[in-house]
């Protein structure tokens, strides 16, 4: 199912063109000697509990995320059973999705953690395809709604798709970034776990979508140290493992270059010191570029081939093998 819902969301990608400079230099940004070859800082050098690291420009959402109703309109809203976008290879998807949906509203297993991942993806689905009157995408959010989970990134990516629907969920928000790990910014399963790359990115996905803000003299003080894990975690060939020093994956390097994508045009700056946001991001494209195969795969996967090919349309970059990616993806979807 899992599988069958990403071939479907890769296939509509309407692109929105991004400048980011592709410079080819390694993961570190900062002391660049003049042959631009970086001298290799410490991990956590680059005062990751500093309060005085400013985001520039200041990205703080006071307001209601673009594009999302107002109280009011939403409650005009009239539900439709079934929308379809007109294009074939989607909508027999859809209908696909929406013959498997449970009564409930989840979509995947219930005895295992797939029930949420699964609906999680499939609300993602429906939002990216503008489909937020159809009644089975309100089904699922009326499923999560009713769901906790003790895992910082199985709650953050429920927030997550809650606040994609205009909801707030700030009451929710405000203990998971308690749980953030003082010594590096990132997040673990829990507030005395280890900090790994996906709950961490995922929780930035959500302090950004939920509007989320510390008290003090510094809004952004938790979203600058999340920033900075994620930063002072890329490995020197762009890439990001599941784990600080791992070795670098498709899965979770695409899943930090979602999670940077609001931040793309930010720098963090203090004192003199800058660090430009797009070119950790460059890195992180260059890395993808470089690992895909002739024949358009990554890693001869059809889920790390459409983590990559999705996420490098999103940034605006051409692939090296396009048509064979994409005619690989869409080989892949069932007859039913």
């Amino acid at each position: 199912l899992f599988v069958m819902m990403i071939v479907i969301f890769s296939l509509p990608r309407i692109v929105e063109a991004v400048s980011i400079q592709d410079s080819g230099q390694v993961a570190e940004v900062i002391n660049l000697t003049p042959n631009n070859k970086p001298e290799v800082l410490k991990r956590n050098s680059r005062g990751i509990n500093n309060p005085v690291f400013q985001i520039t420009p200041d990205i703080r959402k006071n307001q209601e995320p673009d594009n999302k109703d107002t109280e009011l309109n939403k409650q005009s809203i009239s539900l439709q059973s079934t929308i379809n976008t007109g294009i074939t290879e989607i909508d027999l998807g859809l209908d696909f999705l929406r013959g498997v949906q449970s009564p409930n509203g989840n979509f995947g297993n219930l005895i295992n953690i797939s029930s949420l991942i699964d609906t999680f993806v499939v609300v993602d689905l429906f939002d990216s395809l503008q489909l937020n009157t159809d009644t089975n995408y309100q089904n699922a959010l009326t499923w999560l709604n009713k769901q906790y989970y003790e895992s910082t990134l199985n709650e953050a990516l429920k927030l997550l798709a809650l606040a994609k629907n205009g909801q707030d969920v700030l009451y929710s928000v405000e203990p998971l970034v308690i749980r953030q790990n003082a010594d590096d910014g990132g997040f673990g399963y829990g507030g005395a776990h280890e900090s790994d790359i996906k709950t961490t990115a995922s929780m930035l996905m959500t302090i950004d979508e939920s509007g989320y803000a510390d008290y003090g003299s510094n809004p952004d003080y938790s979203k600058i140290k999340t920033l900075l894990f994620l930063i002072n975690s890329q490995n020197i060939d762009g890439g990001w493992g599941e784990t600080v020093l791992a070795e670098s994956d498709i899965h979770s390097t695409t899943q930090v270059l979602e999670a940077l994508y609001s931040h793309k045009q930010e720098t963090l700056t203090t004192g003199g010191t800058d660090i430009v946001i797009a070119d950790i991001i460059g890195n992180a494209l260059t890395y993808l570029k470089q690992t895909q195969s002739t024949d358009g795969r990554w890693n001869g996967s059809l889920i790390d081939t459409i983590f990559a090919y999705d996420i490098l349309h999103k940034y605006g970059v051409s692939l090296n093998y396009e048509n064979q990616a994409f005619d690989y993806i869409k080989s892949q979807q069932g007859i039913n």
